[in-house]
C-alpha cells in the first residue's frame, strides 16, 4: 500500500474495498483475526485494532468478545452501497475507487455567468464572474453523483483567456484544479448536509426516479487562511451511498449553585 496518507486511513480503504466486494468475509458474516488481517495486509495488530476500533465505532462492524469481529447487520443488508466518512473529503473519484468499484467521471458543462446569489459564499462581488463546473461520478458505469462546483474566474491564473473553459482544464478533481491553475490548496470545507427528493432533471441525471431518496451537500471550500475557494452543491443518490461519523458522547456539567437549587 502506499504511504503518502496515514496507515490508519490505507487500511480503512483497502478493508472497505474488500467489505464491499464481499470479500474477506465467512459465511457467518466474521472477518479474518486481527493476526491474519496484520499479514494478509503487513502492518502491525496494533494497527488492525485501531482501524476495527473505528469501524465499530461507525457501525460497520461488531467485535464480540472470544468469538471474534463480524460485519454488522446493515452493512450485510446493503450489498453495494459506497460509504465514506462525514469527515473526510476525498475526491469522488477515489471515494468510488476505495469502494471497489471502476470509477469515471463525466465533465456536463463548464460555464462563466455573473456570481449573482452565489458572491456572497465566495466573498466576490454579484457581477463578478464564475466559473461553473458540471459533472456526473459514475460507479461501474452506474450515475450516482451529480455535482455542480462555483469558483471565481479570476481565480484562474494559469489558463490563457481562450482555454479557460477546457474539459482538459476542469475536468479533474476541484483540488487539482485550484493548486494547478489557481495557485491554492484547500485547507477544510463546510458542509450543509439535507435528505431530499429527486426532482425532473437531477433524476435525469442519476438514471433514479423522480422523488427518489438523495443526500444533498452543499459546501464550501477554504484556503488556510479562510479565503472562500470554491462553492459546490453535490447530489448523491442515497440507495448506492452512505456516510458515516464516529461520534463522541458529551455530557455539561451544571453549575453549583443549579444543582443545589433543584434540591
Amino acid at each position: 500500500m502506499m504511504r503518502t496518507v496515514p496507515l490508519t486511513d490505507q487500511l480503512m480503504q483497502e478493508m472497505a474495498r474488500a467489505i464491499s466486494k464481499g470479500k474477506m468475509i465467512q459465511e457467518d458474516g466474521r472477518l479474518p483475526s486481527e493476526t491474519e488481517l496484520s499479514q494478509q495486509f503487513g502492518v502491525s495488530r496494533a494497527t488492525v485494532r485501531e482501524v476495527l476500533a473505528r469501524l465499530e465505532s461507525a457501525g460497520v462492524v461488531v467485535r464480540r468478545q472470544g468469538i471474534g469481529t463480524f460485519i454488522s447487520e446493515p452493512v450485510r443488508s446493503q450489498p453495494g452501497m459506497i460509504w465514506g466518512w462525514l469527515d473526510q473529503a476525498p475526491a469522488f473519484i477515489d471515494l468510488i475507487s476505495a469502494s471497489g468499484y471502476d470509477a469515471d467521471c463525466r465533465l456536463l458543462s463548464t460555464n462563466t455567468l455573473p456570481a449573482g446569489d452565489i458572491a456572497g459564499y465566495l466573498n466576490i462581488p454579484t457581477n463578478e464572474e464564475v466559473v461553473v463546473i458540471e459533472k456526473l461520478f459514475l460507479a461501474d458505469d452506474t450515475p450516482i453523483i451529480y455535482s455542480w462546483t462555483t469558483l471565481a474566474k479570476s481565480l484562474v491564473t494559469t489558463c490563457e483567456e481562450e482555454n479557460t473553459l477546457a474539459p482538459e482544464t476542469f475536468g479533474k478533481s476541484i483540488y487539482e484544479v485550484l493548486q494547478q491553475h489557481c495557485g491554492h490548496h484547500v485547507a477544510y470545507q463546510s458542509s450543509e448536509i439535507h435528505a431530499i427528493q429527486a426532482d425532473t432533471v437531477i433524476a435525469g441525471h442519476l438514471g433514479c426516479e423522480i422523488g427518489a431518496p438523495l443526500i444533498h451537500v452543499v459546501e464550501i471550500g477554504y484556503a488556510r487562511e479562510g479565503l472562500p475557494l470554491f462553492y459546490a452543491t453535490h447530489f448523491f443518490r442515497g440507495d448506492r451511498i452512505s456516510f458515516r461519523q464516529i461520534r463522541i458522547p458529551t455530557f455539561t456539567i451544571e453549575p453549583l449553585e443549579e444543582v443545589l437549587d433543584k434540591r
